[in-house]
């Protein structure tokens, strides 16, 4: 007993320095994500999570071994704002296209002059659970010839259609998705592979005449299919296309015929 209190005493002592918090860090797309949890991973921080739609960062970490203000600093070295603090703008610039987001409004739409224009990005999925880009994939307007196609990050911008609101993303080897823009920020795009076959129909037919390899005896089985090669109302004479079979008449007068197997022992 005196061994379990203190185990429940030292774990008690590191759950004192332990901290969680929350605050705001501002990116675009799951590259960004990628980035910012990756600056976290230092010694001395637990967990570091962000979240794309809610800019929220998650944070636990040990006091003792690092302070939030060094954590913050890691975070700005990457080129992400907070709401305090503002990252170094030649940082910032050096960012990919999709990760700028400086210059994304609240809103879905940006003027353009008097043209609107939409901004996106189209990922995958791979194999170990990581997003990537999608290049030179297809986005056009439903039921127009207006398309534009995904750059080499994934990101693409195309201009609003006033008799669509509905956008296909079509790339070869994944699912076409259609996607109605209405009220949203800019759009992230995620397209499944296409995993799942339609409907296979396999056909057999078994041969006429066929050696089971399974049977320690060489022996040749003749099927129904095999007697219908020659088929006629004598018996004997169905066999004449089987080299394994030999037909021969028995008696001239009577017509009568006998059959005769062969086999290689």
């Amino acid at each position: 007993m005196a061994f379990a209190n203190l185990n429940v005493i030292a774990q008690d002592a590191k759950n004192i320095h332990s901290s969680s918090t929350q605050f705001k860090v501002f990116g675009a797309c799951e590259q960004c994500k990628a980035r910012i949890e990756l600056a976290l991973k230092i010694k001395g921080v637990k967990l570091g999570i962000w979240d794309v739609d809610t800019k929220i960062l998650a944070l636990e970490y040990d006091s003792t071994i690092v302070s939030l203000d060094k954590i913050k600093s890691k975070i700005l070295l990457v080129g992400h704002d907070l709401e305090d603090q503002k990252a170094k703008d030649i940082i910032y610039k050096e960012l990919p296209a999709c990760c700028h987001y400086r210059e994304m409004e609240e809103d879905e739409f940006k003027e353009v002059g008097k043209e609107k224009i939409i901004n996106g990005i189209v990922i995958q999925e791979n194999t170990k659970g990581k997003f990537e880009p999608l290049s030179n994939a297809s986005i056009y307007w439903l039921g127009s010839k207006t398309g534009v196609v995904t750059d080499s990050i994934g990101v693409f911008s195309i201009k609003m259609n006033s008799q669509s609101q509905r956008l296909i993303v079509s790339y070869t080897g994944f699912k076409a998705d259609t996607i109605s823009v209405v009220h949203a920020n800019d759009l992230k795009i995620v397209l499944a592979t296409k995993g799942q076959l339609n409907e296979v129909t396999v056909f057999s037919r078994q041969q006429g005449s066929f050696i089971p390899y399974l049977n320690p005896i060489r022996t040749q089985v003749m099927t129904g299919t095999e007697l219908l090669k020659a088929a006629c109302c004598n018996l004997s004479e169905s066999f004449e296309t089987n080299p394994s079979v030999d037909v021969s008449y028995n008696d001239a007068v009577t017509g009568s015929k006998q059959i005769q197997l062969y086999h290689n022992l």
